[in-house]
Formats: structure tokens, sequence, C-alpha cells
């Protein structure tokens, strides 16, 4: 499902603590994805048209 979101041109990102807490890296994660931060989640839900969560 991620693959398929990043070929329409949806950005994803992931919680940063709960990627160190699983010690996943950057470079561990499929390409086109990244590690954010609480500020980085707040400016996209604001800007956002819609925001998915799972």
């Amino acid at each position: 499902m991620v693959e398929i979101a990043l070929a329409q041109g949806s950005e994803v990102s992931l919680c940063k603590t709960c990627c160190s807490a699983r010690g996943l890296s950057q470079e561990l994660l499929i390409e086109g994805c990244e590690i954010g931060t609480l500020d980085d989640l707040a400016h996209w839900t604001l800007i956002a048209d819609k925001v998915l969560t799972f």
C-alpha cells in the first residue's frame, strides 16, 4: 500500500520516536519514505487536504 501511495505522488513519513524504538533508520525504509518529527507532523496536518493514519 505504501508503494502505491508513493507512486501516486503521496508523501509518506514515519514517526521518529516509533522508528527509534524499533531500531529503524532512514536506510531501512522504502525509497521515498522519510522519518519525520512532531513539528513536521503538525505542519503537514495543518496544510493537508487529507490525512491518513494507520
